[in-house]
């Protein structure tokens, strides 16, 4: 992250995604390739999931990993803290949120163990993060924890057993 941020100073989102993969050398560069276009992409994905927030308030995006679901709650008004437990991800939202403008809190954190006090959020949102969590139901906990009562808890998250193939490995039946 430390590398990624002193890159970041110099480069947009695609140049500090770009420098991520060239220094992971664990993705193959297929991969690589599938994820920069979601990376790139993602602000489209990030709209369609806050339209289903309501406007107003606060909201926690959940493992906000690039930011595009921050930059999009942010950008309508809302007072949006993203939360992703690697800071590289947050070295790339920080960077999208700069280049399209717009300030949101963004915090390294680990979903299972928010440090936010009962109740601090109007709404919270988890896109694919569920299936990440060492403990799920703890990560849940947390959630329904900070949101406050009538608040909206959004998850979205990929369906493992669909007949399509899995969208991190693109095998079918890995669910």
């Amino acid at each position: 992250a430390e590398r990624l941020a002193r890159i970041a100073a110099t480069t947009d989102l695609e140049g500090v995604a770009r420098a991520y993969y060239a220094m992971t050398h664990d993705v193959d560069p297929t991969r690589c390739v599938r994820f920069l276009r979601h990376i790139l992409r993602a602000e489209q994905r990030g709209a369609i999931l806050a339209r289903r927030i309501p406007t107003g308030g606060t909201v926690l995006d959940l493992g906000c990993g690039t930011g595009a679901t921050t930059l999009a709650l942010a950008a309508r008004g809302d007072d949006a803290t993203g939360v992703d437990i690697a800071s590289r991800w947050l070295v790339a939202a920080r960077r999208r949120l700069h280049d399209a403008g717009v300030d949101a809190r963004l915090i390294a954190a680990d979903a299972e163990a928010l440090p936010f006090p009962d109740a601090s959020f109007d709404h919270v949102v988890a896109d694919s993060l569920i299936e990440h969590l060492d403990d799920p139901e703890q990560g849940l906990r947390e959630a329904f924890r900070v949101l406050r009562p009538g608040g909206t808890l959004l998850l979205w998250s990929p369906n493992r057993l669909s007949p399509i193939p899995d969208p991190h490995v693109r095998l079918w039946g890995v669910g």
